[in-house]
C-alpha cells in the first residue's frame, strides 16, 4: 500500500509525496505562479540537491538544473505562466 502526503495548501505552492512499499518516494512540486514563488522554487531546488534527485518538467520533458533561479525561470516559460499573463491569447491558441 502506498502512502500519500501533501505539504502546503490546495491553492498555492505545495509538495506532494508518494511513498512506495519498497521505501522509495516520488515528490511532486506544485508552483502557484499567481503568487510570489521564488523562495519556494529555491527551497525545492535545494531539497532536490540535498537528497540527490533530479528535477523534471513534464511540460518541457526535460530535467531542470538545481541552480538557484533555474526552477523559477522554467516555470516562467510554462503555459500556466503564459495563461496568467494573457489568458485570451492562450485560449485562442496563439502560443
Amino acid at each position: 500500500m502506498n502512502d500519500f502526503f501533501v505539504f502546503g495548501e490546495d491553492q498555492g505552492c505545495r509538495i506532494d509525496v508518494l511513498l512506495g512499499e519498497s521505501g522509495c518516494a516520488e515528490l511532486s512540486a506544485r508552483i502557484d505562479l499567481r503568487t510570489p514563488h521564488g523562495d519556494f522554487c529555491n527551497a525545492v531546488s535545494q531539497l532536490a540537491s540535498e537528497i540527490d534527485c533530479v528535477l523534471f518538467s513534464p511540460e518541457f520533458w526535460c530535467s531542470v538544473p538545481h541552480e538557484a533561479g533555474e526552477l523559477a525561470a522554467t516555470a516562467k516559460r510554462s503555459r500556466a505562466a503564459q495563461f496568467i499573463e494573457d489568458p485570451h491569447r492562450v485560449l485562442r491558441g496563439s502560443i
